[in-house]
């Protein structure tokens, strides 16, 4: 689940945005346009740290349980990204605004299978 908040965050990075007046003429922008409208929340991976420590996963080999939030800021590309450890506000450890550009060197992976977005990136990224 932390490679997957880490692609989610390494987006940020990587999408092309699009102006506000473009015109949906690929598919392509149709797809960026509706991965905006549902990528601000607020997200946790407590069902993978509960999920872990059922299954007997060893403590040094779990995920820390991380918590995201991500709000719109300026204009359509920004986002205000808070995040935190151990399901505690107190231990933020990112807390800025991020914008989806476009960086050719960028290793996450988008699919949509189905009504969702799942991301990727190669374990060396």
């Amino acid at each position: 689940m932390v490679r997957i908040w880490s692609a989610m965050l390494a987006t940020v990075a990587c999408l092309a945005g699009m102006p506000a007046e473009a015109k949906e003429t690929r598919p392509l922008d149709k797809g960026f346009r509706i991965f905006l409208d549902m990528f601000p929340g607020e997200y946790d991976n407590a069902e993978q740290v509960a999920w872990a420590e059922q299954e007997g996963v060893p403590a040094d080999a779990r995920h820390d349980r991380i918590h995201h939030l991500f709000l719109p800021a300026f204009g359509q590309h920004v986002f205000f990204v808070q995040q935190w450890l151990d399901n505690d506000p107190s231990k933020v450890y990112r807390l800025r605004p991020d914008a989806f550009v476009h960086r050719p060197e960028c290793d996450v992976f988008w699919r949509r299978p189905g009504g969702r977005f799942a991301g990727e990136m190669k374990l060396e990224t």
